[in-house]
């Protein structure tokens, strides 16, 4: 009952939501304010079989019996976090993973509240096996994309390797340009030692393609979001992506981890394995958007885990709490998602 309140009043909040396209006005600061939303939702399947994709274990008649009904909570969940987590202004941008395909995306966008925010979306399926991809919703009003591009990731030494592309799009806002990427890293599963060679080369195909940018414009605008699994000191991110959490060496083309300087003394994280909090949803961007006054901007404290208590429920067996998830291995407790989302703050000062 608590959450069905919860969600009456989400839905009366949409109803005079900020409008979109218009950021929010700071007068304290004399800035502009944009907020960029980034969410692992946890298998968001369509309960329709996909005979070309290993999605069965999400349909009526499968072991996890998943139904349309519980298919329309998980969609009304999705909202309601990204609902909750926008406040009155709502999100220009979010990134999402663990989706499937289109008709999720526009049920999402559609057939929810979320109507009222106006959005679009870019995605592709990609080859990955259970057919899980990223994606990313927009304000048409507030970005307009001039470019597209998906990179996949494929491994040279072993051919039936399939994971999820890596999303790219080049961005107009305002008079400024966003280069925007969104990841959905190989998991763990399997090991981490015997995967991480996975992540690596994901890592090595994102630094190509921001090299791609940066060689060409120096001064471009580099946003990365995504669930890499992989926390900002792995050797992916701090060597091979060279994404630095040391404030004091971002020069140039450098790339910051804004999460591994926000988060670094935070007693939670995006997601929970045996007892333990891990940081694997991630925000890193180029030297020209840190601290740069000249357009949009983000500081090293502009990084956020959205945690609210409607998120979290008791661990069983140690103290302390944990991401409320869908699914208790195949038992179904009606949670969100195994991942909390987070959130990217930018800065636009009026005087410019």
């Amino acid at each position: 009952m608590r959450i069905v309140i919860e969600i009456i009043l989400l839905f009366l909040l949409s109803l005079f939501h900020t409008q979109p396209g218009y950021t929010q006005f700071d007068k304290k600061s004399n800035e502009e304010i944009s907020r960029i939303l980034f969410y692992n939702v946890e298998n968001l399947f369509h309960p329709l079989n996909d005979s070309l994709t290993d999605d069965d274990e999400f349909t009526p008649d499968a072991i996890r019996h998943w139904s349309f009904y519980r298919y329309r909570q998980k969609l009304i969940k999705i909202y309601k976090t990204i609902t909750a987590a926008g406040g009155w202004q709502g999100f220009d941008l979010v990134g999402l993973c663990e989706i499937e395909n289109q008709q999720v995306l526009s049920d999402l966008i559609k057939s929810t509240p979320l109507v009222k925010q106006n959005y679009s979306f870019l995605h592709k399926d990609s080859e990955d096996r259970r057919g899980i991809d990223v994606a990313l919703l927009y304000r048409e009003e507030f970005f307009s994309p001039v470019d597209v591009k998906f990179y996949k990731v494929l491994s040279p030494d072993d051919t039936l390797f399939r994971t999820r592309d890596i999303l790219y799009t080049k961005g107009i806002i305002s008079t400024d340009t966003l280069h925007i990427f969104v990841n959905h890293w190989p998991s763990r599963w399997g090991g981490v030692i015997n995967t991480q060679v996975y992540r690596n080369i994901a890592a090595k195909i994102l630094r190509e393609a921001v090299d791609s940018i940066l060689n060409v414009s120096p001064d471009a605008k580099v946003i990365i979001m995504g669930d890499f699994n992989d926390e900002p000191g792995d050797a992916s991110l701090s060597r091979i992506l060279q994404a630095k959490t040391d404030i004091d060496s971002i020069v140039d083309n450098s790339l910051c981890n804004l999460s591994g300087l926000a988060m670094g003394d935070q007693e939670v994280g995006t997601l929970k394995y045996k007892g333990l909090w891990e940081n694997m949803d991630q925000f890193i961007v180029s030297a020209r958007l840190l601290n740069n006054k000249n357009g949009w901007h983000a500081g090293k404290n502009d990084v956020n885990i959205f945690c609210p208590e409607f998120l979290l429920e008791d661990e069983k067996d140690i103290p302390g709490r944990k991401p409320f998830r869908t699914y208790s291995g195949y038992r179904y407790v009606e949670g969100f998602s195994d991942h909390l989302p987070i959130c990217l703050t930018l800065h636009k000062n009026t005087d410019n």
